[in-house]
């Protein structure tokens, strides 16, 4: 279903000589983390943790826009650790920045909303709008649990424009589904069931969003009607240190998982971005759709699946035929239901063996 298309660098950790130096003092001046600046580690920092990733429009000479990584580090400075992002150039992969989050430490999770505008979660299960520039919560923007009948908000995608939020909140805890709200009373729409807890939710288009799960499994759905579109694996492994966004402008799915570090503390953990696109692994074995006889012209059905069990259009599929029988009508391309259909004719009473193979061809 995905095709990776993009890699970002990775984060670029700052040595103690490009910063403060290492400290020597005591208190507020003394060396925190000092196993960070042990050799053969020699950065100042460490990613700790991710809280979000969002994509925005930032003009630069070979891009249009940006993607920005948001999580904390340890460092050796007082007090040990900071709220950073990150910024990465959304065509070329090329690390271009770093600044430090003014939220609190009871603030973590970003997320997008369709509108583009960013919104961060509390510790205290709120959750509420921030400054695209300065990541500062706009005044007047949060929205407490109690609003939508519930004890905490664990997962949030707002759309403003159709007066709806995808919630996945402590009413739906342990159930594995979301829940549409009116985004003005708060109240409960409707409940669609998805393939686990989830994790992230991410609008697609005005009406779509992709749900990813802890369990690694990513499902499309349209938040309107309530159906689920598609069911498919996700291209990222499973795991609490994995954040998704969805990116509006280029149109791919974008992950950030966080990794060891290098021998030496470097950062290895990168961005990497997909396009939905057929990923067919397998066919299922042909099959005769009347009984053979002589003499007869007998159907045959076969099928191209996905890596998820979705299945596959536009593969081009050939049926191979050995023993008394022959093809009277190849398959054509396999359709909408990744199914493509032959015919055979039975030549003389005895036995046949079918097999048959597919090609998909590359949608980029």
């Amino acid at each position: 279903m995905f095709r990776q298309i993009f890699q970002s660098s990775p984060i670029r950790y700052r040595l103690p000589a490009e910063w403060a130096g290492i400290p020597s003092g005591s208190g507020l001046g003394a060396l925190y983390n000092g196993h960070l600046v042990t050799p053969p580690r020699i950065y100042a920092e460490t990613l700790g943790g991710v809280y979000g990733m969002f994509v925005t429009q930032e003009k630069t000479a070979t891009a249009d826009a940006v993607i920005v990584v948001v999580g904390v580090t340890g460092r050796i400075y007082w007090p040990g650790f900071e709220t950073m992002w990150w910024k990465f150039n959304a065509v070329t992969g090329e690390f271009m920045g770093r600044g430090a989050n003014p939220g609190s430490l009871f603030d973590y999770g970003f997320v997008q909303a369709r509108d583009g505008s960013l919104w961060q979660h509390s510790i205290t299960g709120s959750f509420f709008e921030v400054d695209g520039i300065s990541y500062a919560e706009i005044p007047g923007t949060r929205r407490d649990p109690a609003d939508f009948g519930a004890f905490g908000v664990h997962v949030a995608m707002v759309d403003r424009q159709q007066n709806l939020a995808v919630l996945y909140t402590s009413s739906e805890g342990g159930a594995n589904k979301i829940g549409v709200y009116n985004w003005t009373t708060g109240a409960l729409i409707r409940h669609i069931n998805v393939a686990g807890t989830p994790t992230d939710i991410l609008p697609e288009d005005e009406r779509r969003c992709y749900v990813a799960t802890a369990n690694g499994l990513l499902n499309l759905v349209d938040y309107a009607t309530g159906e689920v579109l598609h069911t498919v694996r996700s291209p990222a492994p499973a795991g609490s240190d994995v954040v998704y966004a969805w990116d509006r402008i280029y149109r791919r799915l974008l992950a950030f998982q966080v990794v060891d570090d290098a021998v030496d503390g470097a950062c290895q953990s990168v961005i990497r971005g997909w396009y939905p696109v057929p990923l067919g692994t397998h066919l299922t074995k042909p099959l005769p759709l009347k009984a053979p006889r002589k003499d007869r012209n007998v159907p045959v059905l076969v099928r191209v699946v996905g890596d998820a069990g979705e299945p596959v259009s536009g593969a081009s599929v050939v049926l191979s035929v050995v023993g008394d029988a022959s093809i009277v009508r190849h398959p054509a391309g396999s359709d909408g239901h990744g199914e493509a259909a032959a015919t055979i004719h039975c030549d003389a009473p005895g036995s046949m063996d079918l097999s048959a193979s597919a090609t998909v061809e590359d949608a980029l």
